[in-house]
């Protein structure tokens, strides 16, 4: 003889828990999910910061350098430093600067984007190479000309070296002071008329040698144009 078992009190206590525990693992398993993309979105973003600081550290460095500090700097030398520049909130790029040859430079950047403390949450580095094209040109007179030259009218030529006004407001433009030259240099003829002056060491120098090849020094007018940026 078999009896039943009719006695099922605690059964719905199980099931419950045991459903609070598959439900709790399926929120915690969601919130994990959604803090990992979030997390993920928040990297990619502060990687994009560090990145393009990075480049514009780079930028700021070509639009700032000039040919006299470039000159300065030992080939195959340490690198020199260029100092940070601030893009923004907590974005910044620290740059640096190599002398590979006598005309080939390394410009280094490295871009930042960093927390409240200043820790870096993003890093990127990048890199670009500047060669400075400098033209050989000799200044022979304040008017290097070929034929015949007419000066005249209110005209007024001079040859000694000065500093026009407009260079000197801030930001004032560094130029190596030039020894003075001839006012007028020509291979030709020279008239003069009117009230017109001509000052220079000499005022005037004629100059037979002076052709359209070596007018311009140790550059020519096609060397020259093809250093052109702007057309």
């Amino acid at each position: 003889m078999t009896s039943r078992i009719t006695n099922e009190r605690g059964m719905a206590l199980a099931v419950a828990l045991f459903a609070m525990v598959v439900i709790g693992a399926m929120v915690a398993g969601s919130f994990f999910a959604g803090q990992l993309e979030q997390q993920s979105g928040h990297n990619t973003f502060y990687s994009s910061q560090a990145s393009e600081a990075a480049e514009a550290g780079i930028s700021d460095a070509i639009g700032t350098l000039k040919p006299a500090t470039l000159l300065a700097l030992a080939a195959g030398g340490p690198a020199s430093d260029l100092g940070t520049v601030s893009l923004g909130t907590r974005v910044d790029a620290s740059r640096q600067i190599s002398r590979l040859t006598s005309s080939l430079f390394l410009i280094r950047s490295q871009g930042y984007r960093r927390n409240a403390a200043g820790t870096p949450l993003a890093t990127r580095s990048s890199g670009t190479l500047v060669r400075l094209v400098t033209p050989n040109l000799q200044v022979k007179g304040g008017l290097t000309a070929l034929g015949q030259v007419s000066v005249t009218g209110n005209a007024h030529v001079s040859g000694f070296d000065s500093t026009p006004p407009a260079w000197l407001v801030s930001p004032a433009v560094e130029c190596p002071p030039e020894a003075d030259k001839g006012g007028v240099v020509y291979n030709g003829t020279l008239s003069q008329g009117g009230s017109s002056t001509i000052r220079g060491s000499p005022a005037s120098q004629l100059d037979p040698t002076l052709n359209a090849e070596n007018i311009l020094g140790g550059t020519t007018f096609e060397q020259l144009k093809a250093l052109r940026t702007l057309t």
